[in-house]
């Protein structure tokens, strides 16, 4: 089960990395992008509403989520591009 789980969610994460990576190419520090933070910044939230707190998952709540995993994504990129200098 625990090798089925994990071959599962790393087929997701995989294909969820290729879009971001697609998303993120021409971006300058794209190749410096944790692409699983990323992704896991996409999911948690979600997560929580759909199975802990039950909260609605509509448009805002989709839109604002998005919003906060491009702005994680592109402060990890500036952090990881001045540590690379």
């Amino acid at each position: 089960m625990r090798q089925a789980r994990a071959a599962f969610w790393r087929a997701r994460f995989g294909a969820a990395g290729e879009l971001i990576k697609s998303a993120t190419k021409h971006a300058h520090a794209a190749r410096l992008l944790d692409v699983e933070a990323v992704i896991e910044h996409l999911i948690g939230p979600l997560f929580l509403r759909a199975f802990i707190t039950g909260a609605p998952i509509d448009r805002a709540f989709i839109k604002t989520t998005a919003r906060a995993a491009v702005h994680l994504a592109a402060c990890a990129g500036s952090v990881a591009a001045e540590t690379a200098i």
